[in-house]
């Protein structure tokens, strides 16, 4: 093959996942209630090792269903 007629691989910008403590802040609670909003399935996040990230999609669902 000729490489400048391969097809261009397109690469996404991966969104910047928020921290508890992140969303505590924009929402104006404690981190403790982020926590409980997480444990109760009401806020979606993801668990890395024992860290625990937000991602911005999971926080605008949970501002229009609550």
């Amino acid at each position: 093959y000729i490489p400048s007629e391969r097809p261009m691989h397109h690469t996404h910008a991966v969104e910047a996942l928020y921290t508890p403590i992140q969303v505590a802040e924009l929402l104006q609670v404690t981190r403790r209630t982020v926590y409980v909003w997480i444990k109760k399935k009401k806020l979606a996040a993801v668990r890395a090792g024992n860290r625990v990230r937000i991602h911005p999609v999971a926080v605008q669902a949970f501002l229009k269903t609550n």
